[in-house]
Order: C-alpha cells, then sequence, then structure tokens
C-alpha cells in the first residue's frame, strides 16, 4: 500500500483486490452488525438531508456575524474612519473561496481582498504579503 491510505502502488490480483476492498470498506465505518450499518446510513441520509436544507435555505449565521463584526464593530476603523487591515484564517479552501467572495462583495472591492494558501508558490505568496502590506487599498488577506 501507498501513502496514507491504503492505496495500491501496483495492480491487483483480484484477491488482493477483494482484500483491499473490505480493508477499505471496514475503515469507513464502525459498524459491526448489518443493523448497525443500516442505523449508521439512516443517520448519514438525515445529516445529508439537513446539510443540503442549509445549503437551499441562504441562511449563513457565521457569515452573518463576521460581516456585522467587519461593518459594525469600531475596532474595526482607526481613528480616522479608514477599515483596519485583517487576516483571517481557514482550514479549508473552499472556505477561504467562499469568504473571499463574500467580503469582496461586502466592501464593493474586488482588489480589497488578497488569498494566501498551500497551493501558492513562494514567490507569489511574497506578493501577496508585499500588497497587504503596502497596499493601502488591501484590507484582508
Amino acid at each position: 500500500m501507498c501513502g496514507k491510505l491504503p492505496t495500491p502502488c501496483r495492480p491487483l490480483s483480484p484477491e488482493d483486490y477483494e482484500n483491499f476492498e473490505e480493508a477499505v470498506v471496514d475503515q469507513a465505518t464502525a459498524a459491526q452488525t448489518i443493523q448497525e450499518l443500516e442505523a449508521e446510513i439512516f443517520i448519514l441520509e438525515a445529516l445529508e438531508e439537513q446539510a443540503r436544507q442549509v445549503v437551499h435555505s441562504g441562511q449563513d449565521r457565521k457569515w452573518d456575524e463576521l460581516s456585522r463584526l467587519l461593518q459594525d464593530t469600531p475596532e474595526m476603523h482607526d481613528a480616522a474612519g479608514q477599515q483596519r487591515k485583517l487576516i483571517l484564517f481557514t482550514e479549508h479552501r473552499d472556505t477561504l473561496n467562499y469568504l473571499a467572495t463574500k467580503i469582496r462583495g461586502l466592501l464593493g472591492q474586488p482588489d480589497a481582498v488578497v488569498v494566501i494558501h498551500g497551493g501558492i508558490k513562494r514567490e507569489e505568496r511574497r506578493k501577496v504579503q508585499e500588497l497587504f502590506r503596502n497596499d493601502r487599498s488591501v484590507r484582508l488577506t
């Protein structure tokens, strides 16, 4: 097996493939019986439906709170009323992209938000850091 996941490095014989498949399935569930597996599937389907409802609701309480903080918190503005610079950290790139889009829309200035993530090469990262430090129009990274 290669890497962290039980990924085969070479083509497998039918027997080895079956063993590999069982190992992957065994890691995907904590169920010990068919009844436990069915209960797990039922719970996962309910969670999937709940997630679908959240997405379709258009409501995002965390974004609402961040938006309020960015707009209404006195500490987010300096003595001249200029919005202070801010660095936000996220764990996932899709969250980063989501927030960057929402904040750009909120500020009405697409260039006011710059992003850095693990896929950005060192030279580009330095350029983004330089923009954040020295460009007055860049507010968030």
